[in-house]
Order: structure tokens, then C-alpha cells, then sequence
């Protein structure tokens, strides 16, 4: 059964269906035009900062940026027991859907080591910046709900760290008018929008700017036909092969990996794939 308290983090595997289920599906969404864009004032609410004119992938989303530092340093306890885990603790996370399980799948041994190689200047901020995305994943899952009392949304969000909790509420909550002066909120699709761009993009960080979001797409429940216009809207590009013309049902290349990368200097699409609404 899901643990809904963590105290370090979630993983799953993507089947090869699935991963070519959706591959398929994104492969049929056409690519808008590449171009740096003037952004509406409605499309820069919903984008993280980014710096558009950087030569380098590294520089166009900055974690500490998208995080902000007394948030990242909340969740420093849970990155702790990540950086110690072995094979058999990574084992037992997954068995209990300890993280979610786009957390789990970023996690290996082998990772680990990689990561104890650098300097923990180097791993510190991205293991915390990881175990951030599992609960701004976990955030993300919370049904929309047009109105619910701040009660009923603190009991959610309950196993948060506080920082992180606030930060969530204030950044991707509307705040209305309750039932006998209670304070209220809602969560609108326009603000999970926001919360999902957020959450690509970190992932983008930790995977080095060249990712597979097979597994991702699936933690997040989207719909195939609709995932991809999350990616190419903070400037990512796919390598996917698949052709343009198969059936979801369809077997074929089922192992292709959906690969998306980040390229420098960022190119945000012409035309925005939101609606207009505030």
C-alpha cells in the first residue's frame, strides 16, 4: 500500500506498452515552429524563470531558481537517507511506493555513486532538488477541485515539510472567499499547468538536459495526445522515431525511447499552446 507519509522517496518502471503507447501518441502531435517567441503575459505566469540568450542548457533553467533555497533546505533530511541508500533500501522503497515513481526510476545505485563522486556542492542541491519533485509531483496529483477549505487542503499536504507545503499552496493554489469566513481554495487547471512546467523542467535538471519522459508522462497521468505541448513549451525538442502514422494498439517499435533534449540557446514556441484565460 502507498505510504502517504515519506520520509525519503517514490519510484515505478513504465512498461514497454505503455512507453509505446505514448510514444505514438506524441509522435502524431505536431512540433510548433522554432523561434524565440514574445512571450504573452499570460504564457510568462505559467513559465518558469529561464534565461532565453545562455549558449549553454545548464543556464537557461537555474534550480535555485525554480526552488527557492529555504525550501531546497527543508527537504535536506529526506536527500540525507537517499545518498547513503543501498540496492536492498532502493529494493524496499520501491516495494512499498515509498516516492513517487518517477523519483524511484531517477534513482540506481549506480547514480548514486556517480553523484558521491562529484563534490556534495555538486550532488547536494540536485538530491534535494530530487526529493523536492516528489512532493511537487505528489502536490500535482491532488484532484482539481473547484472549492475545498484550508482545512481539507492542509489535511493533503499534511506529511509536507512546512516550507515546501507553504510554497506549494501559495504557488499553485487560489486562495477564495470560504463557507462562514474559513479561508479557502481552489485548484485550477491554469495553476496545474504552472505546477506541471515546474516540474518538467526540474526533472530536465536532474536528467542532465537529455531525458526519457516515458516514465514521467505516466506518474502525472496525462493523456498521451496532450503531454507534448508541456515539453515543447519550455523549449524541449523530442528525437522520438516513431512514425507519424500508427495505431496506439500497434506493436510496433514499442521499445523506442521517447527521448526529449533541451538545446541552447532556448527556443520557446511562436504560438502558445494555452488558452488565453485567467
Amino acid at each position: 500500500a502507498k505510504s502517504k507519509h515519506a520520509s525519503a522517496d517514490r519510484i515505478v518502471n513504465v512498461t514497454d506498452l505503455l512507453a509505446g503507447t505514448i510514444g505514438q501518441a506524441l509522435s502524431s502531435v505536431p512540433e510548433r515552429e522554432n523561434g524565440v517567441s514574445e512571450e504573452s503575459s499570460y504564457d510568462s505566469l505559467l513559465l518558469p524563470p529561464h534565461h532565453a540568450d545562455t549558449e549553454q542548457p545548464a543556464d537557461i533553467y537555474l534550480l535555485e531558481e525554480l526552488i527557492p533555497e529555504t525550501v531546497l533546505n527543508s527537504v535536506s533530511g529526506f536527500s540525507r537517507e537517499i545518498r547513503t541508500a543501498d540496492s536492498q533500501l532502493l529494493a524496499e522503497w520501491r516495494e512499498e511506493e515509498k516516492y513517487q515513481s518517477y523519483v524511484l526510476s531517477w534513482l540506481s545505485v549506480e547514480r548514486l555513486n556517480q553523484l558521491r563522486e562529484h563534490s556534495r556542492y555538486h550532488y547536494k542541491p540536485l538530491l534535494r532538488g530530487l526529493v523536492c519533485l516528489h512532493f511537487l509531483l505528489a502536490f500535482y496529483l491532488i484532484p482539481i477541485r473547484k472549492k475545498q477549505s484550508s482545512r481539507q487542503l492542509l489535511e493533503e499536504v499534511d506529511y509536507f515539510p512546512t516550507e515546501l507545503r507553504d510554497f506549494c499552496i501559495a504557488s499553485f493554489a487560489d486562495k477564495t472567499a470560504g463557507i462562514s469566513q474559513e479561508n479557502a481554495y481552489s485548484l485550477s487547471k491554469r495553476l496545474k499547468d504552472k505546477l506541471l512546467l515546474l516540474i518538467i523542467t526540474t526533472a530536465v535538471i536532474l536528467e542532465d538536459y537529455s531525458m526519457d519522459v516515458a516514465t514521467l508522462i505516466s506518474n502525472v497521468g496525462l493523456q498521451p495526445e496532450s503531454a507534448r505541448k508541456y515539453f515543447l513549451s519550455v523549449g524541449c525538442r523530442f528525437e522520438s522515431n516513431y512514425p507519424k502514422k500508427r495505431k496506439l494498439n500497434q506493436d510496433t517499435n514499442r521499445n523506442v525511447p521517447l527521448k526529449i533534449f533541451l538545446p541552447a540557446p532556448l527556443q520557446l514556441p511562436k504560438r502558445s499552446f494555452f488558452r488565453n484565460k485567467f
